[in-house]
């Protein structure tokens, strides 16, 4: 025992260092399983988060691309609205155009037309 002892006594700074080599170690090992978890849970966040984003991209696509065609829908709609109107006022500048030639009274079917009243004036 005593040679233990003696043995100890000359090399305690080795056997110091031995085991704060050790406990270096295992805090190592510990604080690296920490550190890998702690990476895996950041990672499927950031899975998560890029799938959201993702689909979050694609609906605005969607969304902009439905925008665009119902915009060239209606526009198409009310080109065609318009034509039909241009068709329909010009049937009737036309008829008007006919009943005044037929009827040679301009005046009283322009003020007919525009819910006008003649009103004669008397020269002196």
């Amino acid at each position: 025992m005593l040679k233990i002892w003696l043995w100890i006594k000359a090399k305690w700074k080795i056997i110091v260092g031995v085991i704060m080599a050790l406990f270096a170690f295992f805090v190592m090992m510990f604080r690296s399983k920490v550190q890998k978890k702690a990476l895996e849970a950041a990672n499927k966040a950031h899975r998560a988060e890029n799938k959201a984003n993702n689909k979050a991209r694609k609906d605005l696509v969607d969304g902009l691309e439905k925008l665009d065609n119902e915009k060239e829908e209606k526009e198409k709609e009310i080109v065609k609205e318009t034509k039909e109107k241009e068709e329909k006022l010009e049937e009737e500048k036309e008829k008007f155009i006919e009943d005044v030639q037929e009827s040679g009274t301009l005046i009283d079917e322009l003020a007919k037309h525009l819910n006008a009243e003649i009103v004669e004036t008397k020269d002196d």
